[in-house]
């Protein structure tokens, strides 16, 4: 088996369950020690957990002071107000289907990273240019893992979004979703397919899909032209119990 368990990611969930629902009474979490001893892993482990709730402004942690819940997580929390706000966010007029395969993981580095495979693994790769009234506006990279898609009939690969098809075929469903947005110079694909110049700026979106056991179901990367581009999301205020 080439897929590696996030253990950290299924930490961290249960920590930001834990600090929502005032588990810990105080303003600190227990000792990492403590909390490496509770979830029986090593500290690398525990420290890459409470990074992501760094992250999301969770926690503070300082040399010698321990870790703090901050004022945010303790005054409640911004959620999406439904998970479809991301999953269906590109679902464009049209699209074009440029390559679906197979592809070695040393290839996609980043995508090996989200799936934490091992150099010799595979991934299921598609490219898709995105339309909006035959415009194109991005480009993107979508990877899932080779035994899900092998369990999606060979003719719908292209024809549906992915994440419907790995969740309906394979069997998962998609309960949280990850982004980090960015910006980056256009390279020689993305300015080609959507007709700019090689450095021009473009918006790039990567989204993991994890299923209710923290693994990543599917990765996307998407290239967009920041003048057709425009995304809105609703977020509701989720108060501590």
């Amino acid at each position: 088996m080439s897929r590696l368990p996030p253990l950290h990611l299924k930490i961290s969930d249960e920590l930001r369950r834990r600090i929502a629902q005032r588990f810990y009474g105080g303003e600190e979490l227990p000792p990492e020690i403590q909390l490496m001893d509770e979830f029986n892993c090593s500290r690398h482990t525990m420290r890459s957990a409470l990074q992501h709730l760094v992250v999301e402004g969770l926690i503070e942690r300082r040399a010698g002071s321990g870790t703090r819940i901050t004022d945010r997580a303790r005054g409640g929390v911004w959620a999406l107000g439904k998970l479809g706000n991301l999953i269906g966010e590109f679902s464009p007029d049209d699209y074009l289907t440029l390559v679906a395969q197979t592809v070695p993981v040393a290839e996609h580095l980043e995508a090996a990273d989200v799936f934490g495979l091992r150099p010799e693994a595979r991934l299921f790769y598609i490219m898709r240019l995105l339309l909006a009234q035959g415009v194109p506006y991005a480009l993107a990279d979508v990877f899932t893992l080779v035994d899900l898609s092998q369990k999606i009939p060979q003719e719908l690969l292209g024809a549906e979004p992915l994440i419907h098809l790995v969740e309906k075929y394979g069997r998962v469903r998609s309960v949280r979703v990850r982004q980090v947005a960015t910006a980056a110079a256009a390279g020689t694909i993305v300015a080609r397919q959507l007709g700019m110049t090689v450095g021009d700026p473009v918006l790039i979106l990567n989204r993991t899909y994890f299923d209710a056991g923290g693994e990543a179901i599917l990765h996307t990367s998407v290239s967009a032209r920041p003048d057709r581009y425009r995304q809105e999301v609703d977020f509701l205020h989720e108060s501590p119990l």
